[in-house]
């Protein structure tokens, strides 16, 4: 399934993952991805990302609820930096064909 971010209602939940400064990866999940993305630019957002800026909204999964959001949030924390670095690649490449915006992702039904 593919979501495009200018659809994603203002309160709808998703998990997403920001790409740090440093090539770590910070993964959360909200209801209001814009403003939360927004904070952690401005270095108001999560203590990790605080000191790892600049970050970047690398990959965002739209969710049907609270709980789906924050149990996607969980399993996409348990994989390694391998496997988040080959899903956010995943969703650039199928992205490529639109322009080369970061504007549809993957379903993240692989994901352990």
């Amino acid at each position: 399934m593919f979501t495009s971010l200018d659809a994603l209602a203002d309160r709808a939940w998703c998990a997403y993952i920001l790409r740090c400064g440093d090539g770590s990866f910070y993964v959360g999940s909200t209801c209001r991805l814009r403003e939360r993305v927004a904070e952690h630019q401005a270095g108001r957002g999560a203590r990790y990302t605080r000191w790892k800026q600049p970050v970047v909204l690398a990959a965002w999964f739209a969710c049907q609820s609270r709980r789906e959001a924050q149990q996607l949030e969980a399993r996409l924390k348990r994989l390694n930096h391998s496997q988040k670095e080959m899903l956010v690649s995943q969703k650039l490449s199928l992205c490529q064909g639109d322009g080369g915006q970061a504007a549809q992702q993957p379903s993240p039904e692989g994901i352990a």
